[in-house]
């Protein structure tokens, strides 16, 4: 019984509650990257075909799995956004915490889906 109830908390403890690690995905040749530390700022970098755009520890909070951006339209993230017609800005970020994949909603070209790399 004790080793059934060491498993169990181990498979839960290794769930986390925010995503940690770096993420990816392909959007038509268009590679995004975001790079999560533990401490809520993330590194995002973008290859737009060639033109490569970086925005290193842009702050974040999560609540209810939704990672939440700075709202400052200043921010790198939001000017980059904002100048490319991408917004909303800052972005609709959500993290699935059973499937580990970190999902920005609502953009111009659907839900994007990014997963560990």
């Amino acid at each position: 019984m004790q080793k059934i109830l060491s498993i169990i908390f181990f498979l839960f403890s290794t769930v986390s509650a925010y995503p940690v690690g770096k993420y990816c995905t392909d959007i038509w040749g268009a590679k995004l990257n975001i790079t999560f530390s533990k401490f809520n700022s993330s590194n995002i970098t973008v290859d737009l075909f060639g033109q490569k755009i970086e925005c290193d520890e842009s702050m974040y909070l999560v609540n209810n799995s939704h990672i939440e951006y700075n709202k400052n339209p200043n921010s790198c993230l939001n000017e980059h956004l904002s100048a490319r017609n991408l917004c909303p800005c800052p972005p609709h970020v959500f993290y699935d915490t059973k499937a580990n994949n970190v999902i920005v909603e609502d953009t111009p070209v659907g839900n994007i889906t990014l997963l560990p790399c």
